[in-house]
């Protein structure tokens, strides 16, 4: 009985060992549920939040707290920095779409896709993090294909930063279309966290309007 208590032990305790671990490559989708391999449903605005299971708030804009208090939408509740990011549901005819084979969708730091802005000019800004492990040193490389309402001003590994990162200037393309990126960075055995700086545009007309902003990222590190 001891040794068939010792195996199943063992089997276990390796199975755990690899799940921890990136062992050759992982897909970090944003909205992506890693066990079923289907995109998360996100959220309608304001309803109970969706949260996807690996992607996190890492920090936030203090704004967008005010922006959240002046939008008209019950029940909006604002992600708190540390904690998992929304699932969000995609603007049908403007946000990018996941293509056949990569499951996923948009996430964002409050469960809304939406948020009236302070006219104020000043863009709001998001950053979103994807922590890894590394089972030992190595160089990995990050094939990720992003889109983004409105603009991604810094993209980090551990704060050391990455290649990527967009104008200022208030192109569609950055949330209608995705963008391809690569980097080849070395990493040491352990946890990592890859972070990108979304922000979002203000409107410095009008009357409070809505203001969409998200995130959506498929590809892999490997």
């Amino acid at each position: 009985m001891n040794k068939y208590l010792l195996l199943i032990i063992l089997v276990v305790s390796g199975y755990m060992a690899r799940s921890q671990c990136l062992t050759n490559s992982l897909v970090i989708n944003t909205g992506y549920n890693p066990i079923t391999g289907t995109a998360i449903a996100g959220g309608a605005n304001g309803a109970t939040p969706v949260v996807d299971p690996h992607w996190i708030l890492s920090a936030v804009s203090p704004g967008v707290a005010t922006a959240i208090g002046a939008t008209p939408i019950p029940g909006l509740i604002e992600v708190v920095p540390g904690n998992n990011a929304d699932v969000i549901q995609a603007i049908t005819g403007s946000w990018a779409a996941n293509p056949a084979g990569q499951p996923g969708g948009w996430i964002s730091c409050l469960n809304s896709n939406t948020y009236n802005d302070c006219i104020c000019g000043t863009p709001y800004n998001m950053t979103l993090g994807r922590p890894f492990r590394m089972c030992a040193d190595d160089s990995i490389t990050f094939r990720f294909y992003i889109a983004n309402d409105n603009y991604i001003s810094a993209s980090d590994i551990d704060g050391t930063p990455l290649t990527f990162s967009q104008p200022a200037v208030a192109l569609t393309s950055y949330f209608s279309t995705f963008t391809f990126f690569t980097q080849t960075v070395f990493l040491t055995a352990g946890t990592h966290t890859v972070h990108f700086v979304v922000n979002n545009f203000n409107i410095t007309t009008g009357t409070s309007p809505s203001n969409p902003t998200g995130l959506d990222i498929y590809g892999t590190v490997s």
